[in-house]
């Protein structure tokens, strides 16, 4: 029964400490006006989460909580998991509230027409087997008239209207979007 109750404790503990961690994780994240790229992420925040952990884990060591000390030790590797999941969501967040992004297909290229909504900026790229991005791509600014999106470059001035794309490739063509 002793034994138990030891294992009882350290995983309340460690749970414990493992809220605490996600938390400030928590904390942080949610607070940033924008999401951290995934190197700043990987260079900056993750280090940083795995050294605090490590210097508490230390001094808890060096006040003779060797227990305590090893279960910092385990969520030092546990902590970087935890930020990704909670970065990965706050970007999703982010995008969805800052963002509107359509969606098609023509002649088996695969477009995308993403929206800033803050300042009415839009990118228009052909995203056809790109993972890292666009090769192909125009951008202007877009204002908004009645029901429509006008899309505004020099050349270039296509509609959405409706869930469809109107005055793309030529100005006699209508495609059906998809909200991504």
């Amino acid at each position: 029964m002793r034994i138990d109750n030891y294992i009882y404790t350290i995983l309340l503990i460690l749970l414990a400490i493992i809220a605490i961690d996600a938390l400030l994780i928590i904390a942080y994240v949610y607070t940033q006006d924008y999401p951290l790229d995934a190197l700043t992420s990987a260079l900056i925040i993750i280090p940083t989460i795995v050294l605090i952990n490590l210097i508490v884990a230390l001094i808890l060591y060096a006040i003779k909580r060797k227990r305590l000390a090893g279960l910092l030790l385990f969520n030092s590797l546990l902590a970087p998991f935890i930020y990704n999941i909670l970065s990965s969501r706050h970007y999703h967040f982010y995008r969805q509230r800052h963002f509107t992004t359509y969606r098609f297909i023509y002649k088996q290229h695969t477009f995308e027409i993403e929206l800033e909504k803050d300042n009415h900026f839009y990118n228009f790229s052909d995203v056809t087997n790109q993972p890292h991005g666009s090769t192909d791509s125009f951008m202007g600014d877009y204002k908004i008239s009645n029901d429509s999106i006008v899309l505004i470059d020099s050349t270039r001035h296509p509609i959405i209207f409706s869930n469809k794309l109107i005055g793309y490739p030529t100005i006699t063509d209508t495609i059906q979007l998809k909200v991504k």
